[in-house]
């Protein structure tokens, strides 16, 4: 048995933190504890970071990564806004600060001294929260030569009359889902009044804060860079840094581990970079020969792989029967090798991105109980529903799309066939063989079309209108589609294109769109630290997406071709050991 050193060490360096972290769960160190955590920082530097407790000794060591040399060439130096709070992000946060610096940008981090969690109580921080926070992060300025600071933004929440209030009206309505982990909400329940008001109020506090802190820094910001900006203050944040005209970039992990999706102009999950992509797909060298044929064919070998249930890149496993036969997966539903059949796929209920997407239906659930009752009463296809295995997992909410059948009263229609979320049943062999499958928003749509079935869409998902779906702009048109797809086989013609371009997006989407990212927990800045990871080779990896985060929407159609192009990678196998390696 080979003995491992640094295994040990980080073994004792974990048992010793253990009982740190739990004191440290609902307070954070005052004057006293403070100054003792600095004195032990050779110690603490080689512990995970803890958001809650030690940022005063790693934030601080992080900014080294600023004076370290440069890899040339440097792109245009830029002024950078960041905006932070919550547990966990202040790590993210403070580290892609540093990067930023070390590629020659000035970074101001607007942050808000929370350290709890916006849905999980208790919601209101601990008091020590803002002095601990306030001299963590009073150090990194001189740490980084001046090229990164921090700003408390609460102390800019006066009054503000100019309130968008309708935006925090809808915002206040999706981060009430993200609470309660429901889609339907009445608002006659106690609990839900109670988180209605609370996400009003923050919003409204959120509004007024950004909207002071912009006017009063006029000028001072190219770009604002927002981690998500779909939720909570990061959505009131990103919408104010629009309407005061300052470049919005924002960020998120996406379906692979160490990566992070980008988009420039607007919120993350439009994917307004990816509809770049797409439509610039011939001009960027996506369907030139041979690079078209080996990106379809990694396509179909990641697809592969999630049929298989494999995490060799997937972040996230959903299904729990991955050597099933095509055979034995229709016996077990109970269908006939040739029997036809509409498969509808679900999301998680209250998780599907439902400020943009309900343009035909107001709900998942709505959507789900109306394609059922519509293909059960005026088709005579069996009907078979495959719940999103997500719902048994932890993130799962309070909503079951089971129950919402039965409630619906649809559960004991002979026709229907109701895959629950922890049955041993592959999907992928439903997809290859149903006639059509019909979604709301979830990534399936894409899978099934790269199968060549046809796919109708029952919201406005990102894919939607890309040539490879069946879209809707209203209910009526949606039945007409439902009922033609219902109504006869696709032709074999049709079928290929389908296939061959949702394949090419597929690609994009997860081997162009998703860039390489060192950090993605607190464990990563452990084992390699900013200003470790700029003097080590490993950082080439890394610089793309580093520049790709620090440039203006004016400048991102340029930049994407030098970043994306196919001339910058010589094939498919090379691009994805850089996103995947």
């Amino acid at each position: 048995m080979t003995f491992n050193l640094d295994r040990v060490s980080t073994g004792i360096f974990r048992r010793l933190q253990r009982p740190i972290d739990r004191y440290y769960r609902a307070r954070h160190p005052g004057a006293l504890a403070r100054g003792m955590i600095r004195v032990a920082a050779p110690l603490v530097r080689r512990m995970v970071p803890v958001d809650k407790w030690s940022l005063g000794v790693h934030a601080p060591y992080w900014m080294r990564a600023a004076s370290a040399p440069p890899v040339e060439p440097l792109p245009k130096p830029r002024r950078i806004f960041q905006f932070c709070a919550y547990r966990g992000q202040f790590s993210l946060e403070l580290s892609l600060a540093a990067l930023l610096a070390w590629r020659g940008h000035e970074v101001t981090i607007g942050y808000l001294p929370r350290l709890g969690s916006p849905i999980k109580p208790p919601r209101t921080d601990h008091a020590s929260a803002g002095p601990y926070l306030a001299s963590a992060l009073s150090r990194i300025e001189a740490a980084s030569r001046g090229r990164v600071r921090a700003l408390d933004l609460s102390c800019f929440a006066g009054e503000d009359t100019s309130i968008d209030v309708a935006f925090v009206e809808d915002q206040a309505r999706a981060d009430t889902m993200m609470f309660s982990g429901r889609e339907t909400m009445s608002e006659a329940e106690p609990e839900m009044i109670e988180a209605l008001a609370y996400y009003r109020d923050m919003g409204l506090r959120a509004q007024r804060m950004a909207r002071n802190f912009f006017a009063s820094h006029a000028g001072a910001f190219d770009l604002a860079l927002i981690a998500n900006g779909m939720t909570f203050e990061n959505a009131h944040v990103a919408h104010v840094a629009r309407l005061f005209g300052i470049d919005l970039v924002t960020y998120e992990k996406f379906a692979f581990r160490h990566v992070r999706v980008a988009t420039h102009g607007d919120t993350i999950f439009s994917f307004r970079d990816l509809a770049m992509l797409w439509k610039r797909r011939a001009e960027l060298g996506f369907e030139s020969e041979p690079f078209r044929s080996m990106a379809v064919a990694r396509s179909q070998a990641l697809l592969n792989e999630r049929r298989r249930a494999s995490v060799q890149n997937w972040a996230w496993k959903y299904q729990f029967a991955p050597n099933q036969t095509d055979e034995a997966c229709l016996a077990a539903v109970g269908l006939k090798p040739d029997q036809p059949y509409i498969l509808v796929c679900t999301n998680v209920p209250y998780d599907a991105g439902f400020l943009r997407l309900t343009t035909i239906f107001p709900s998942m659930r709505d959507w789900l109980i109306e394609t059922v009752r519509y293909l059960l009463d005026q088709t005579q296809l069996t009907v078979v529903v495959r719940v999103h295995p997500g719902e048994m997992l932890h993130y799962s909410g309070r909503e079951k799309s089971v129950t919402n059948l039965a409630a619906a009263g649809l559960s004991s229609h002979p026709r229907l066939r109701v895959i629950g979320p922890e049955e041993k049943i592959n999907t992928y062999p439903l997809m290859q063989r149903c006639r059509a499958g019909v979604v709301f928003s979830s990534t399936a749509g894409v899978e099934m079309a790269m199968l060549g079935r046809p796919v109708l869409v029952g919201s406005k998902i990102y894919y939607a209108d890309q040539g490879f779906t069946y879209d809707s702009v209203d209910r009526e048109s949606y039945f007409r589609a439902l009922s033609n797809a219902a109504s006869k086989d696709i032709s074999s013609e049709r079928s290929r294109e389908l296939a061959q371009a949702a394949q090419l997006y597929y690609y994009l989407l997860h081997f162009v769109l998703q860039q390489p990212y060192p950090y993605d927990k607190a464990e990563d800045l452990r084992r390699l630290p900013p200003h470790e990871l700029v003097g080590s080779s490993e950082v080439r990896r890394y610089i793309d997406t580093i520049d790709l985060l620090a440039t203006p929407l004016a400048e991102f159609p340029d930049d994407a071709a030098k970043v994306f192009g196919v001339r910058t990678r010589s094939d498919a196998s090379t691009r994805y050991e850089l996103v995947s390696g």
